[in-house]
């Protein structure tokens, strides 16, 4: 399955995405507009997040469950 994302309200589509580090207080919540762009109906997107040398999978369900 082919995908892309995209991230911010003037973003392209593309396939990796980089947050620079949040100031302000934990507490205070952060939105960002965006969503996935598939060649298919719906799919199970994998995200894959990494902070420093960690990483973590997560799969996305777009349209249907993973």
């Amino acid at each position: 399955m082919a995908a892309a994302i995209i991230w911010g309200n003037a973003g392209k589509p593309a396939n990796s995405l980089r947050f620079a580090s949040c100031a302000g207080r934990a507490s205070e919540g952060r939105a960002y507009a965006g969503g996935f762009f598939l060649h298919a109906r719906g799919g199970c997107v994998p995200l894959v997040f990494r902070v420093g040398v960690r990483s973590a999978t997560i799969r996305f369900g777009v349209g249907r469950r993973c």
